[in-house]
């Protein structure tokens, strides 16, 4: 079961987004209405998944989703908007989104959606779905390192959170069944993608990222 955030100026909206995410198995612990309150929300109660729009007031989800990931880059989050423009929706994506539907979606599809986003997939409304817009997202989840989110593979994010978490070198080599070389050499790209230089900053990178806490 995963926590979920809902964020829409328009209850009813969320209303029937939870019905939708609650008959999945999954718990919402969270509604808000605008893109401010939703990161003060998560910083006091991280998620699992968001699911938010993007016209708001106070903070729109553009520039919540920004803040957001300053946060983590854990959450998952899935922006479901009246906007079907190509611009807005890769802008979205090289936000940090990892979904993108139009509020014109069945049911149905909001639920593959929410289902495929949280097992660490990349969901894009069929209405809006084709080689273009495939193209397009695909650029802009590459160009998400100059953003701030850490271009790492699965096993060195698996490596610094266990860095995070104050694992050893040989305790890391046997949770992950890797060689104390292969760590190392792990450890050392790390550094270089992220650009630094001390265990503690990986530490402190661990955290940001949303891969551990202190």
């Amino acid at each position: 079961m995963a926590t979920v955030a809902l964020c829409d100026d328009h209850q009813l909206i969320m209303e029937g987004q939870q019905r939708i995410v609650e008959s999945l198995g999954h718990q919402v612990v969270g509604r808000v209405s605008n893109g401010r309150a939703l990161v003060e929300f998560y910083r006091q109660r991280p998620v699992d998944l968001v699911i938010m729009d993007l016209s708001m007031p106070v903070a729109n989800g553009l520039d919540a989703l920004v803040r957001l990931r300053e946060v983590s880059w854990a959450v998952r989050v899935i922006i479901m908007s009246m906007h079907e423009d190509i611009d807005r929706i890769v802008r979205a994506f090289t936000m940090g989104a990892n979904g993108y539907l139009t509020k014109t979606v069945d049911p149905k599809e909001f639920g593959q959606a929410v289902t495929d986003v949280l097992g660490g997939g990349t969901y894009l409304n069929l209405q809006v779905h084709s080689e273009e817009f495939r193209e397009a997202v695909h650029e802009a989840q590459r160009k998400r390192g100059d953003l701030g989110e850490p271009v790492l593979s699965t096993r060195e994010r698996e490596v610094l959170q266990l860095i995070g978490e104050g694992y050893s070198h040989k305790q890391m080599a046997g949770e992950l069944n890797l060689s104390i070389h292969t760590i190392r050499d792990h450890q050392d790209h790390i550094k270089e993608v992220l650009g630094v230089r001390t265990t503690a900053d990986l530490v402190k990178s661990a955290v940001r990222f949303g891969l551990t806490s202190l």
